[in-house]
């Protein structure tokens, strides 16, 4: 068969054919470099900087406790919206087992059978399995526990209540804790909710189901309106936690958290450094090709100038 090649040198065709199609070759220059880099330092040095004030101007008060009551002490008025913590350290919940323990399908309001849930709760499938103080009156032991699993069986059902010190109890917004989703339909009860040991759509239970990455977490407990006077206050702690599960030598360290956040999240003090030291990571890398290229331009000088004798 005949080809026909085009002669149009104008043609795309032609070009493609011929291949003298043009490219783009970027070759930076030193000069190119150094604006770059100047440019990209001040940005990350006014973000990194921004973001350090921000995180420094909040508040974070953390207080250990143990027993049921402690006290605290506010060196100054926290005139913002006030978020309330707890955490624990030493609290494995991202062990594969107590994460993989738990009926997702039942959370999601199935009443399924032991066949059904054995394989995912395993030891606690059965309300026999729960606590003793979990069993509420008239849960038959025998029958599946609604929820099932270690993760369930381990929520921590401890209630704080703060007290100034003029004994005023300060009001704690326990709603809208949780992420919609979750509430609106990940967990739902029973339709005969008298089966359940527990009311899986509590926002306080939905939180604790939600498990870290690490041993070490915090979870939202609850909001504080504004303003929180400085002063002593008491910290009464209620259902006191005391469960033998997952940790590390049998020790668990359990704190309060009173904070502030801002648009960036809460206080801090990793993402700004992070930031500001990328931003000097720049200024350093204008300043090398700044000094490489002025060696290149004096040995460019320095050559230029001799007079070679080829005879």
């Amino acid at each position: 068969m005949e080809k026909h090649f085009c002669t149009d040198k104008r043609s795309i065709r032609y070009q493609i054919e011929q291949q003298v199609v043009p490219g783009i070759s970027f070759l930076p220059q030193p000069k190119h470099i150094m604006i770059c880099s100047t440019i990209s330092f001040i940005c990350l040095i006014t973000i990194g900087f921004s973001i350090l004030g921000v995180s420094a101007s909040l508040e974070e008060i953390w207080i250990d406790y143990k027993g049921a009551n402690t006290t605290f002490t506010l060196n100054s008025d926290i005139n913002d919206q006030v978020y309330l913590y707890f955490s624990f350290s030493n609290y494995y919940q991202n062990h594969r087992v107590y994460i993989q323990s738990q009926a997702y399908k039942q959370l999601s309001g199935n009443d399924l059978e032991y066949g059904d849930v054995n394989k995912y709760c395993q030891s606690v499938t059965l309300n026999s399995a729960l606590y003793p103080d979990q069993i509420r009156p008239g849960i038959k032991l025998d029958s599946v526990a609604f929820p099932c699993g270690w993760m369930a069986k381990s929520y921590s059902a401890e209630t704080f209540t703060i007290l100034d010190s003029a004994g005023n109890r300060i009001p704690i917004d326990e709603k809208s804790i949780a992420w919609s989703v979750d509430t609106s339909q990940k967990f739902k009860n029973l339709a005969d909710i008298s089966k359940q040991w527990i009311d899986v759509t509590n926002e306080h239970f939905v939180n604790w189901m939600c498990f870290s990455s690490t041993s070490k977490w915090k979870k939202l407990y609850g909001k504080i309106s504004p303003p929180l006077r400085k002063g002593t206050y008491t910290l009464f702690v209620n259902n006191v936690y005391d469960r033998d599960l997952i940790v590390s030598n049998g020790t668990v360290t359990k704190s309060i958290i009173i904070a502030t956040i801002a648009g960036i999240g809460g206080r801090s003090m990793f993402i700004g450094t992070l930031i500001t030291i990328c931003g000097f990571a720049f200024l350093i890398m204008a300043v090398v090709v700044y000094w490489l290229a002025f060696k290149r331009q004096q040995n460019s000088i320095k050559y230029a100038t001799l007079d070679f004798d080829w005879k």
